[in-house]
């Protein structure tokens, strides 16, 4: 959303709270504002409690609103996923990674992909020379 719509979808955000959580509000701002991260979670605290009557526990609150601002757009969530880390799948291209089934394979594997590599698991057994089956697959969007 943008800055003009944030208080409208911090109160959607709001909604969840039930009477007896409490709350808080963290702000995280990129570029140039006005305002202070702080400011804007005390304007944006003060209006879930005007709104819902919940308290402020900054400590352990049972629930927290995130907002994210960036330039003119906001976004806001109520819930973190934390992932493997590391760079998207797919953004470094692919990477031939022969896999035996073994515990250094399987971490060598997960390593490159956490860098961002699509592994591309060849094994002994597969019948295909490594090599040919790596410039098969690269050869291929080329020639296309």
């Amino acid at each position: 959303g943008t800055l003009e719509t944030m208080e409208q979808r911090v109160l959607e955000a709001g909604k969840a709270l039930t009477k007896k959580d409490t709350f808080a509000i963290r702000v995280n701002r990129v570029g140039k504002h006005t305002f202070s991260s702080k400011d804007m979670e005390i304007k944006l605290g003060s209006l879930i409690v005007t709104t819902y009557g919940n308290k402020v526990d900054l400590t352990k609150p049972d629930k927290t609103i995130s907002v994210e601002i960036r330039e003119g757009e906001c976004y806001v969530f109520s819930g973190v996923f934390h992932g493997a880390g590391g760079l998207p799948l797919g953004t470094e291209g692919e990477v031939l990674a022969e896999f035996d089934g073994s515990q250094e394979a399987t971490v060598a594997a997960y390593l490159i992909m956490r860098r961002g590599c699509k592994a591309i698991l060849v094994g002994k057994g597969d019948g295909v020379d490594a090599g040919e089956h790596f410039a098969g697959r690269v050869a291929a969007p080329i020639g296309s």
